[in-house]
């Protein structure tokens, strides 16, 4: 059965990750064509690549799935640790009598019940007997709204999730009302464009960045910016000897390290530990979606036969999202970075090959799924091959963001 899953972050007030919304479709025209919902998503959860994918998808944290009230009757769901799934209720259809007392035997047991698109109505406290945390949407409800619900929960047990929460304006707004619990890509937008300049401390990395983006690199020249950074030359050496290489001698020298990697990986490494550098004072998961956009552009690429392209496609998604991490205008920031034209275009305007991929790349991870399949036969893409790579996406970044901290 071909499914495709993608994620989308749950983040508390300190914005750390506390779980993944996974939102699925299986097909390639439609979400579940010609299929009753329920059935689809009984077909989705009892799929071997379903099972297979959670833990890569959410990396040990919660998985919220969405279900109909109808579908928690079958108790399909079990099939998942309780510690590892956080059941959406949609309240999209009628909550019975049955519904409930399957929601309470599933609480019972140890599962986070959460109400989706929550709303006061008149079957909401009977709802709320049996929910651990409520979703309110804050493109769908009005300021009202949201205080009054804040209001009516406080103090009591049942949290609080804003979702679709885009901007850092959002993210202040509910907090300051009562939600400690916030879902959408906001940490993904610059918080203000006045912004800051690069720091002090990032002039190093750019020194490296330029280096090593030379076509006739010097590694005695690399070599003594590195000798530098004491921190940066064991950060290097514990990254050639880890088992992302599986070298099978021990490598004990910085100069022999960077003749080992050459100068494309090199280039990635020194990108990416720039990266990390910049976002240090943002959250985590900025750095694990920026390293999962660049290895899935990199697999994409190859997939498509582009292996000239693959390391640019590696680095257009690496810095997509730097204006974020430095809270300046893109434009501004990519002035000061020794990039090709190529990547510079695709992250400026995305009509290039490399920009329709990584804009092809960031539908799928928002579950766009209309958009992703438009963009995947523009470029020739088959569909249904996108999913085993966005999952090794996901697994790798997450890897070696581990193995960096």
């Amino acid at each position: 059965m071909e499914v495709h899953v993608a994620r989308q972050p749950i983040f508390d007030t300190e914005k750390k990750v506390i779980g993944y919304e996974l939102l699925f479709r299986n097909g390639e025209d439609d979400f579940f064509p010609g299929m009753d919902a329920d059935q689809a998503t009984a077909d989705v959860i009892n799929s071997s690549f379903f099972l297979k994918v959670v833990d890569d998808l959410t990396g040990g944290k919660k998985a919220f799935i969405n279900f109909s009230p109808r579908f928690l009757k079958h108790e399909m769901m079990t099939m998942l640790p309780p510690q590892s799934l956080a059941l959406e209720l949609s309240e999209n259809g009628e909550v019975d009598a049955t519904a409930l007392a399957a929601c309470k035997n599933l609480k019972e047991q140890g599962y986070m019940v959460v109400l989706d698109d929550f709303l006061l109505r008149q079957q909401s406290d009977v709802l709320l007997q049996v929910a651990d945390m409520v979703k309110v949407d804050f493109l769908k409800t009005q300021d009202a709204e949201r205080r009054d619900i804040a209001r009516k929960l406080a103090g009591t047990q049942v949290a609080l999730l804003a979702e679709k929460i885009e901007t850092y304006y959002d993210f202040k707004q509910a907090k300051e009302i009562g939600y400690r619990f916030f879902q959408g890509y906001f940490f993904g937008r610059p918080e203000v464009f006045s912004g800051r300049d690069i720091p002090g401390y990032t002039v190093n990395y750019l020194n490296m960045l330029r280096e090593a983006s030379r076509i006739d690199i010097d590694f005695d020249k690399l070599e003594q910016i590195f000798r530098r950074d004491v921190a940066l030359s064991f950060k290097m050496l514990k990254f050639i000897n880890s088992a992302f290489f599986g070298l099978r001698n021990k490598v004990s020298s910085v100069k022999q390290a960077l003749v080992l990697l050459g100068r494309k990986e090199i280039l990635k490494w020194i990108s990416l530990l720039a990266l990390q550098n910049m976002a240090q004072d943002k959250p985590d998961e900025l750095v694990v979606l920026s390293l999962c956009r660049a290895r899935f552009g990199e697999l994409l690429a190859f997939q498509l036969g582009w292996s000239k392209k693959s390391d640019q496609a590696f680095l257009v998604g690496l810095f997509s999202l730097v204006d974020a991490m430095l809270d300046r205008p893109m434009v501004d920031i990519l002035r000061e970075l020794p990039l090709d034209d190529d990547i510079t275009v695709a992250l400026l305007r995305g009509d290039n090959d490399l920009g329709r991929l990584h804009a092809m790349a960031r539908h799928y991870e928002k579950a766009e799924w209309d958009d992703f399949s438009e963009a995947s036969k523009l470029l020739g893409i088959a569909d249904k091959d996108v999913a085993e790579l966005y999952r090794q996406s996901v697994s790798w970044a997450q890897g070696l963001f581990n193995l960096l901290g």
